[in-house]
């Protein structure tokens, strides 16, 4: 089960002004509640992600379409500091969209992915909301035979700028 119906109907409903502090409980009893059932895997660890970042792109690829790279720094629990590059293609008319991610720690090794996302149109501020769930597809050093799961929330402003914080399970 993803997170993304819930987090989107919870966005939907006037959470514009919900602090960090509320967004970290809140993803933290998801991160408690989804690690439940992998407790007995002794390889698999939980990643908690927070990140901020630009969208540095942005072109119609279709009628309907819209792609785009951002380009976000942050840490992650198992991977430090990190720099992520994401490819996104976005429905305008759905607001439901399919990307790929390189993230990139400090010391070269990477984590790819391939996510699904959902976008809310803008509020009269210029402000989104957004919900992904990123699977780990290859990476390469210490993460040469990675599988795992990620479930971000985040905003983006009217400038393009992002915010997010994830959480899932790296297995290694």
């Amino acid at each position: 089960m993803t997170l993304a119906r819930p987090l989107v109907d919870f966005f939907e409903k006037g959470t514009e002004r919900m602090s960090q502090r509320v967004l970290k409980a809140l993803l933290s009893i998801a991160l408690v509640c989804g690690f439940a059932i992998q407790a007995s895997a002794a390889t698999t660890k939980p990643v908690i992600a927070q990140a901020s970042g630009q969208i540095v792109s942005q072109e119609f690829c279709s009628a309907t379409e819209v792609c785009q790279v951002a380009v976000v720094t942050g840490s992650a629990t198992q991977l430090g500091a990190f720099v992520g590059v994401l490819n996104e293609k976005v429905d305008i008319t759905t607001g439901n969209y399919t990307g790929t991610a390189t993230f990139t720690t400090t010391n070269g090794d990477t984590i790819s992915t391939e996510y699904t996302g959902f976008v809310t149109p803008p509020n009269q501020q210029g402000r989104v909301f957004f919900v992904e769930d990123h699977t780990v597809t290859s990476g390469t050093g210490r993460f040469a035979n990675a599988t795992g799961n990620l479930n971000v929330i985040g905003t983006a402003d009217a400038l393009g700028r992002i915010q997010i914080v994830g959480v899932g399970s790296l297995t290694r």
